[in-house]
């Protein structure tokens, strides 16, 4: 079978103006309120780790409080500790600017990948559409490893499918293409060669294109990925071990399978509707694509549709029948849905007179973007007037008054385009009020409701403490740990115990544990992620060890009337 041919179109398409426009939207989006919010979720452990590299010089395991922490590779760590030491300063911004980066590649990724079959216009919906995402919105910003796996991933595949459209030399399209697989797999782990080479394997089947698929520059890419992987996986496996190895690529699968029995028959029902509204908007354009005169209308397209459905297709069972499986897992096909939305408005936008339900929605859409707008702009007006913005978590009165004005200029430009109403200019507005909706609205709400650990730790009045040294039984949660001002040794007990009149500290919901020597509680600190009336679900516990003549009956602390639990032990096995 031939190879599909694609548009000539302007080689130099990165200096369209449209690409331009889809740079201004990602920096806005994503930059300027990157260190606004405080650290949430994974993120403290991801720089906890990243710094630990740098204080131990050891860039091969990673590890949490000197002791190894094996359930991702490193690479996002080394990306971190990179930021970090070329700013010479650890905070907000470095650490997540390796996720906004990503988000920015990756959105110059796809708006070149469509300019092979797109014009400037529909390559620019389809990279505006993967920066408006809602779940890219959210997680993009932060220093979690979604954000940075999807773009080494969907590098490895659209430039692999790049390459393939546009008969770059057989052996420099595997090599780019499986290199940044390995670095995608060096991320977060197996998912991303089952992802890249089950597409691109199935994907020359289907084309029959038996000499691309088992070519020596396959052979060669194949080689280049195990040499990537090499370079970190053998110096990791001799220190450690090969059986650590293991339980590194298989410790996120095991903790999923612990919730199979309990919750899987929900997971199932529910998993369609979460990756609907993740993945919200860009999932509209699904039915479109169940309708046979759609697909006679994509001429030149077609080859483009059908490889980012299949990316699709064979990634969403791997979420959905996996136990614990989120939405979120799939934000690396996310790329491959924003060319499905290129393409569908640029389809649409052509083609929509020849059908007179879609000629009508063509022309009505601008009244719906004009609406939404200035019903957001009019109603945080009232809310700013009546002074209830901040009431409600968001933000100061200036700041309200400027994104009520961008709502309402949006909503302006909307009625302007009712001359003209394409899908095009329609999808345009309604990505840029999304990215305007999420900073002006969400990431105030945000604000408002997470806790911020690091006014926690600093008002816990900790100065007693900070004068000794504190060390903990096993892990300590890491937002303590991160902001506490000094390290936080783990003990290898019980062959070792806290000194007498020593801190110690422990994570636990309000239980002690059964300890051989008596102790008193001193403080808790809520760890959890958003302020919440009542006792913290999580918590770290400081503690004194007391002498062993005083008895903790006669202390009568609370904590101590509880039940008591067994911590878990820490074998000298993983202290190394």
């Amino acid at each position: 079978m031939k190879r599909p041919q694609t548009l000539q179109l302007h080689n130099h398409w990165w200096c369209e103006w449209t690409f331009w426009v889809l740079i201004a939207l990602v920096i806005s989006a994503y930059f300027i309120n990157l260190d606004r919010l405080p650290f949430i979720g994974e993120e403290t452990r991801r720089a906890l780790i990243a710094r630990e590299m740098v204080q131990y010089d050891d860039w091969i395991v990673p590890r949490q409080q000197g002791v190894p922490r094996l359930t991702k590779p490193p690479l996002q760590y080394w990306a971190i500790a990179l930021t970090t030491n070329l700013f010479d300063v650890e905070s907000r911004f470095t650490v997540r600017l390796t996720s906004v980066l990503a988000i920015l590649l990756t959105s110059i990724i796809v708006y070149g990948y469509a300019r092979l079959f797109l014009s400037s216009n529909g390559a620019l919906a389809a990279g505006l559409s993967f920066a408006t995402i809602v779940d890219v919105l959210h997680s993009g910003r932060f220093a979690q490893i979604d954000a940075l796996f999807t773009c080494l991933l969907s590098a490895s595949l659209l430039l692999w499918h790049w390459g393939y459209l546009r008969q770059w030399p057989c052996w420099i399209n595997w090599i780019v293409a499986y290199a940044f697989a390995a670095l995608a797999t060096l991320t977060k782990g197996p998912q991303a060669p089952v992802y890249f080479m089950t597409t691109v394997w199935i994907y020359l089947i289907y084309r029959k294109d038996w000499r691309c698929l088992f070519s020596v520059g396959h052979a060669l890419g194949v080689g280049a990925f195990f040499a990537l992987l090499a370079g970190w996986l053998v110096p990791f496996s001799t220190r450690i071990g090969w059986q650590a190895f293991l339980a590194l690529f298989a410790s996120e699968a095991t903790t999923r399978s612990n919730v199979f029995q309990s919750h899987f028959l929900r997971h199932l029902l529910r998993f369609p509707f979460e990756f609907f509204l993740s993945a919200f908007p860009a999932t509209l354009i699904f039915p479109f694509y169940c309708h046979r005169n759609f697909w006679r209308q994509l001429e030149h397209r077609r080859d483009a549709a059908l490889f980012s459905l299949l990316c699709i297709v064979i990634a969403f069972p791997t979420c959905w029948l996996a136990p614990g499986g989120e939405a979120r897992y799939l934000m690396p096909i996310y790329p491959c849905l924003a060319i499905l939305v290129g393409i569908t408005v640029e389809v649409l936008a052509l083609h929509c007179t020849q059908w007179p339900w879609l000629k009508w929605m063509n022309t009505n859409l601008y009244r719906m973007a004009c609406g939404l707008s200035c019903l957001m702009g009019v109603g945080l007006l009232i809310l700013t007037l009546m002074g209830l913005g901040e009431a409600v978590g968001l933000t100061s009165k200036q700041e309200n008054l400027f994104n009520a004005g961008g709502f309402l200029l949006l909503g302006w430009l909307a009625w302007r385009s009712a001359q003209s109403a394409t899908f095009i200019p329609v999808h345009f507005q309604f990505c840029f009020f999304l990215a305007l909706a999420y900073n002006g609205i969400m990431i105030p709400r945000l604000e408002h409701l997470c806790r911020d650990m690091g006014q926690e730790v600093t008002q816990s009045s900790l100065d007693e403490l900070t004068a000794y040294e504190l060390v903990s039984l096993n892990w300590v949660h890491h937002r303590f740990v991160y902001f506490y001002p000094q390290p936080i040794r783990v003990l290898n007990w019980p062959q070792e115990w806290p000194a007498v009149g020593g801190y110690f500290c422990f994570d636990a919901e309000g239980i002690p544990p059964e300890l051989p020597f008596n102790w008193q509680p001193i403080k808790q600190i809520p760890v959890d992620r958003f302020k919440k009336k009542g006792q913290a679900k999580e918590q770290v516990i400081l503690a004194k060890r007391l002498p062993d003549r005083i008895s903790m009956l006669e202390d009568k602390h609370p904590l101590e009337k509880q039940p008591s639990r067994k911590l878990e032990v820490i074998t000298q096995s993983d202290i190394k």
